[in-house]
């Protein structure tokens, strides 16, 4: 029986999730900027997203309210959230919308780019690793 070696499975499987995941997020952000209009927006809310156990694990989504170009009032949470809170409620902000979903908005100069090089690397840290547990099984 052929054995199955977990760890490195495991490990290529995480990492290029982590790559997916932030290559999803850069092809959501390019198809808005492709056609985009911008609007002043308001955060209305929070909604929170808790995860079990650790300090700071609660994740905060704005709620954002805008009117379109259209006069189409929308109001949708924010797909990227953060801890601690980066937009307070009552602030302002300007949103860029997709024309043709203005659903699908970001937020002007929100831009996580340390967060999105910093997942990036960790997923090229577990591809790395599982390329050395594979050749020290198959090699060495």
């Amino acid at each position: 029986m052929d054995e199955i070696y977990y760890e490195p499975l495991l490990s290529l499987t995480v990492g290029l999730i982590l790559i997916f995941i932030v290559r999803g997020r850069a092809e959501r952000k390019r198809k808005i900027l492709s056609n985009f209009k911008e609007a002043e927006g308001l955060v209305v809310d929070q909604k929170k997203s808790y995860s079990a156990g650790r300090v700071g694990s609660t994740i905060y989504y704005p709620v954002i309210r805008f009117v379109t170009e259209d006069e189409v009032l929308i109001k949708e949470q924010y797909t990227d959230g953060r801890y601690p809170i980066k937009y307070k409620t009552g602030q302002e902000i300007t949103v860029q919308y997709f024309v043709d979903d203005p659903k699908e908005f970001l937020i002007k100069g929100d831009n996580p780019l340390l967060v999105n090089a910093g997942v990036v690397l960790a997923g090229l840290c577990f591809v790395l690793y599982s390329a050395f547990l594979l050749l020290k099984i198959f090699v060495f």
